[in-house]
């Protein structure tokens, strides 16, 4: 049998893939070829962003594409968030379409197999290639970010009107730019708006708090009358007043019912005035002309505090009961304190003659029996203003002159401004500190010039302070045409001295005719300024000196009648010529005349002064 030899295997092998590699030669030919011949035009049914160009050319697709997208390049884009919308300008984002760069492939030769594979499938759907300056679209980004940026904002509530008033809660809106900018950049051309990167920051006071306040707290405070009682007096708060004193500020996310307790307290005060007592004071009067300590009483008063517990708890209880506890007010000076003030001997007077003039005393009568008995401790204040308070018909005040605007008229009231002064002269002789005081605007004949002070309600006051270790005693009084003040306490000066400068500054009068049915006549006064000097005498020395200046505008001449009408003055007669003769004859000179001694003329008769029209008082 004949021997086999054995086969050359390695001979076969290289073969082998001789014949694959010309394989993928051919393969790799075909391939090319294909590509080159596909990628002359584009795929059959290719569209780029909706815009068809299967079959185009290069150039022709370039051209198509150029022309149905310019409006998107033109069109702003639209950023939303929360509810808010924001527009950018794509070119100046840095925005711009890259249709060379979208065409790279479908019109041109490449061997990209998604390219290649396109053609094959006839094509499809591409969105446009663009560019982007990451610089401008992130500053364009920012500044609209800014616009739909939202801060949050707290629920608020309100029943001051006995009504609930809500302001809602608002959400808080914040932009991530950056993000953004990425879906601007990857989502552009858009045919819609672009959703912002946004973050969703809740208020700190939410809606859901806000409701359970209105259905909670405001619901109850606002059901019905809440009744105060100490189990004696009582009385009834209305929702009006209870909702006027209560707000919700927020605590901890919450709006917290807040009852003011002081504004609680003086609307139970007005309700049901016996649930409290004021303390009275200890003080000094004068006890057949001698200063008298007497003891002063404490009172009773609520626990503002326990108060606002009391009715808060009363108003989400059925029976809005609130029952509170009165406590002890003790007064502010005890018998103790006054009788250490040194109230004990007059130490100035001042007396100030009345002219008959009823209304006006009847005023200033009132307001004397006002002030007096008055104390004012060591260190405090005396306010004219705050004693008396304003000057109405229901506490008897009457219809008298007043000046108002340079002008005397009626009004009520009239004539305190005569205890105004009264009490400034008593004070600056007491050696008092003159705290506040107004001078008329013009000069008043029956006052002392310089040293007199108006008042009105409730602008114009008269203050002065007690500057001593002492109490000062207030006594006034009207007493047969006498308005008299005088001050108990213990002397600190041996005397109190008042100069007076000499006139300065004058300016006339002006003349005024008034026919008005309300006109009051004066008599011209001039304006002029004067300083008064206070000196304190201790020892028979001069210890120290104060003093102001007081100016005036001139007191006007008013008429209360027409501006008179000058009589004309008639022209001296013309003397008639004398008639000349027919025949004329050389005159003969006349004898030279002697000199006659003149004559002193007539005296004419004196005119009289006008009477002068009565001065109104203020």
């Amino acid at each position: 049998m004949a021997e086999r030899k054995p086969e050359r295997t390695g001979a076969s092998a290289g073969a082998i893939v001789g014949r694959l590699a010309a394989s993928l030669v051919v393969l790799g030919g075909v391939y090319t070829g294909a590509a080159y011949l596909l990628s002359q035009r584009a795929p059959a049914d290719m569209t780029i962003s909706g815009v068809a160009i299967g079959g185009l050319g290069h150039e022709e697709a370039a051209s198509k594409l150029r022309a149905k997208l310019a409006p998107l390049t033109a069109k702003d884009v639209v950023l939303t968030a929360g509810g808010k919308q924001a527009t950018l300008d794509p070119q100046a984002a840095g925005l711009a379409l890259d249709v060379d760069g979208t065409l790279d492939g479908l019109t041109s030769f490449s061997l990209n197999p998604s390219d290649v594979l396109a053609h094959l499938t006839g094509g499809g759907s591409r969105k446009v290639d663009t560019t982007v300056d990451r610089t401008k679209l992130a500053a364009a980004v920012a500044a609209s970010a800014k616009q739909l940026d939202v801060a949050p904002k707290d629920a608020t509530l309100s029943i001051a009107t006995g009504q609930v008033v809500a302001t809602d809660a608002v959400k808080g809106v914040t932009v991530d730019a950056g993000r953004t900018a990425d879906a601007v950049a990857d989502q552009w051309p858009a045919d819609g708006p672009i959703a912002a990167s946004s973050q969703v920051k809740d208020p700190a006071v939410t809606q859901d708090a806000l409701d359970k306040a209105v259905s909670g707290d405001a619901k109850a405070i606002l059901a019905g009358p809440v009744t105060v009682t100490d189990g004696k007096a009582k009385g009834q708060l209305s929702p009006a007043q209870l909702g006027a004193v209560t707000t919700f500020p927020a605590k901890d996310g919450a709006l917290v019912a807040t009852l003011d307790p002081t504004k609680l307290a003086e609307s139970v005060r007005r309700v049901a005035p016996a649930l409290e007592a004021k303390p009275v004071n200890a003080t000094v009067k004068l006890v057949n002309d001698k200063p008298t300590p007497v003891a002063g009483k404490p009172g009773t008063t609520i626990d503002p505090k326990d108060l606002v517990s009391s009715v808060l708890g009363a108003a989400h209880d059925g029976a809005r009961t609130a029952t509170v506890k009165t406590t002890v007010a003790q007064p502010e000076f005890s018998l103790e304190d006054v009788q250490k003030w040194g109230i004990k001997e007059v130490i100035a007077t001042y007396d100030a003659d009345l002219p008959y003039n009823p209304p006006r005393t009847t005023n200033i009568r009132i307001a004397a029996n006002t002030i007096n008995g008055t104390v004012i401790p060591p260190g405090g204040t005396f306010s004219l203003n705050g004693i008396l308070g304003e000057r109405t018909p229901e506490k008897g005040y009457q219809d008298a002159i007043v000046i108002m605007d340079g002008r005397y008229e009626k009004g009520t009231g009239g004539g305190v401004s005569q205890v105004s002064t009264s009490v400034l002269n008593a004070a600056f002789f007491a050696g008092m500190k003159l705290t506040e005081h107004h001078a008329h605007a013009f000069y008043i004949t029956h006052y002392p010039e310089g040293r007199e002070a108006t008042v009105h309600w409730d602008d114009l006051d008269n203050k002065w302070t007690n500057d001593t270790p002492y109490g000062v005693l207030v006594q006034s009084s009207v007493e047969s045409g006498v308005l008299k003040f005088a001050m108990w306490s213990t002397k600190s000066w041996d005397d109190i001295k008042a100069l007076k400068s000499p006139r300065r500054a004058i300016r006339a009068p002006k003349v005024i005719y008034d026919t008005s049915a309300g006109c009051v006549p004066q008599v011209p006064v001039p304006g002029f300024s004067v300083t008064i000097t206070r000196q304190f005498i201790k020892g028979g020395a001069v210890a120290k000196t104060d003093g102001f200046t007081t100016s005036y505008i001139p007191q006007d001449d008013v008429n209360c009648h027409a501006k008179p009408v000058p009589k004309a003055t008639p022209a001296p007669a013309t003397p008639a010529p004398k008639p000349s003769s027919a025949t004329s004859k050389p005159a003969t000179p006349a004898p030279t005349p002697k000199p006659a001694a003149t004559p002193a003329p007539a005296a004419k008769p004196a005119t009289p002064a006008p009477a002068p029209k009565p001065a109104a008082k203020p």
